[in-house]
């Protein structure tokens, strides 16, 4: 993430709820997983309307937060999205295509530095949604049926630490960290069934070898 300012309080966050569940171990995964998709999913749309409306523009101000450009990136492309299940998006990369074609003199516009708003204006109200919950309920479900709670709770904290970010930079195309929150997962996983294997083999040699001395212990005579 390199010195991404907002990286360090997610980085905090993840640390924290992978240990808070480590901790907790608790027993509905699968609903926790869900109620916690469902409340970010509406936190991060009462984000978008705050940035719709300028009250988070306003608060920044008021606050002396320095945005970077980013209100000017936000409300560049503020005309071009209603906050509405009627909204069905423009398209998967229009903000590049769209920016890089009409260039602005004051600041770069192919990228609007939230992904969150990015993949709302592309891809529209049901799909913006759809994945919300594929990301932060579904994958977690998954995980958690075929490979225990372990690694769902490190995807989970890998998730907060990834969506975190998403929130003032457009990191959603940054190759490294995507790429390894992902295999990271992905290999715990394979160590889990790799693991679930070497028992299942070493019981069955068990198994196979307790038959052998029984039988040789009680013969059968014909």
């Amino acid at each position: 993430m390199g010195f991404k300012r907002i990286a360090i309080p997610a980085v905090v966050g993840a640390i924290g709820i992978y240990y808070v569940m480590y901790w907790l171990k608790p027993k509905h995964l699968w609903t926790l997983a869900t109620i916690a998709a469902a409340t970010v999913g509406v936190l991060i749309f009462l984000y978008l309307i705050s940035i719709k409306t300028h009250v988070f523009f306003d608060f920044c101000d008021k606050h002396e937060i320095n945005l970077m450009s980013r209100d000017v990136l936000f409300t560049y492309y503020e005309d071009f999205y209603q906050l509405s299940p009627t909204y069905l998006g423009r398209g998967i990369r229009f903000i590049y295509a769209y920016g890089t074609e009409h260039q602005n003199d004051r600041i770069m516009v192919n990228a609007v530095h939230n992904v969150y708003l990015e993949f709302y204006i592309e891809v529209g109200f049901w799909c913006w949604w759809i994945w919300i919950f594929y990301e932060l309920a579904f994958r977690i479900h998954r995980v958690s049926k075929w490979y225990g709670d372990i690694p769902a709770y490190a995807l989970m904290a890998m998730n907060f630490y990834v969506f975190f970010t998403f929130l003032t930079d457009n990191t959603s195309f940054y190759f490294p960290n995507n790429v390894l929150y992902r295999m990271a997962v992905m290999v715990w996983c394979f160590e889990v069934a790799e693991k679930r294997a070497r028992t299942l083999e070493i019981n069955e040699l068990i198994k196979g070898g307790t038959h052998e001395n029984n039988r040789i212990r009680n013969p059968v005579v014909g």
